[in-house]
């Protein structure tokens, strides 16, 4: 095998060190060329149209595998957020926050966020793949008294940064949040996804 120190794999660039700045850096090279398509077709569009070609052509490259984003660093992420706030100029200078509550468009990390919930639901749901599948464990199945928060997932013990920005550590806590969110508002649990 030929020792590499990035190789292009389903779309995403994973780097020897596992860090996916550089996927990040890809994505934002990507969004920022729809994003100058997107200026140059605007004022043919309404606001409305403007979102639809947000939502289907930009944001879609937020959430395809966004789960590796959580292992980059912040700057990458700041250029995440960066374009896609110069997107919602493009539909709406004078009003950003109003048209983000409007049509329901959340900051990049919170869209990650979701995308790791959502990911992790599916995983939990249908148990497959089973690899993912057997790393997280509930706590009723960890310990053998009766817990307040039983249906909770396990948290890793680990200690290095690095380690607690993986998919197990983000998801386990991020459902645990969402969990003790739905307790504590007394949501319906039937609408899990909609809660998150």
């Amino acid at each position: 095998l030929e020792k590499v120190d990035k190789t292009k794999y389903l779309g995403v660039l994973i780097d020897n060190r596992l860090r996916f700045n550089e996927h990040g850096e890809y994505i934002i090279k990507k969004m920022n060329k729809k994003l100058g398509l997107f200026r140059r077709i605007s004022n043919k569009l309404n606001e409305e149209n403007k979102i639809l070609y947000y939502k289907s052509i930009v944001q879609p490259h937020i959430d395809y595998c966004s789960f590796v984003f959580k292992m980059m660093d912040q700057k990458t992420l700041n250029g995440l957020q960066v374009v896609q706030n110069k997107c919602m100029r493009v539909i709406n200078r004078e009003n950003i926050n109003e048209l983000r509550e409007k049509y329901k468009i959340v900051l990049v990390d919170t869209r990650i966020n979701v995308n790791v919930i959502k990911s992790l639901n599916r995983i939990l749901i249908k148990g497959k793949p089973s690899i993912l599948n057997n790393l997280f464990v509930k706590n009723i199945d960890a310990r053998v008294r009766h817990m307040r928060f039983a249906n909770n997932l396990v948290i890793p013990n680990y200690l290095k940064n690095r380690a607690q920005k993986s998919f197990v550590f983000v998801a386990a806590r991020e459902y645990n949040l969402i969990t003790k969110f739905i307790h504590d508002n007394k949501l319906n649990n039937n609408n899990y996804i909609n809660n998150v």
